[in-house]
């Protein structure tokens, strides 16, 4: 089935058609233990008709939920909070940034070290 024509039909026609469907599908499957299938893709069809019906069911029970349209992170922020407060919050960002890396160098596992030359090796 189409979109077009699934998106025509009422909820409850929607539903009985699932219902078709998922036992054609079965039956297919157990016809296809006795005999030779003729068109094995028609058992794909079939469940990606299922799926588009209810992907249609989906998108009718939320059509009357609607999203929040939501402004980026900075400009909520800045509706927030006064300018000052934006830049006393990146300063404190940087310190914290520097406190890390004077850390760091202080440990000395934490800093990875250049691999020693070999003995018997030349550089070029």
């Amino acid at each position: 089935m189409k979109v077009t024509e699934i998106r025509g039909l009422p909820d409850k026609e929607l539903l009985a058609k699932a219902q078709e469907i998922r036992q054609r599908i079965f039956q297919m499957k157990f016809k296809a233990q006795t005999e030779p299938v003729t068109n094995p893709a028609e058992v794909r069809e079939q469940k990606k008709s299922i799926a588009r019906i209810h992907t249609v069911i989906t998108e009718r029970a939320k059509k009357g939920t609607k999203k929040l349209d939501r402004a980026p992170r900075a400009k909520r922020l800045a509706k927030r909070t006064s300018a000052k407060l934006v830049k006393a919050t990146a300063a404190k960002r940087a310190a914290l940034v520097a406190a890390r890396a004077a850390t760091r160098a202080k440990k000395p596992g934490l800093v990875r070290k250049a691999p020693a030359a070999k003995a018997g090796t030349k550089k070029a």
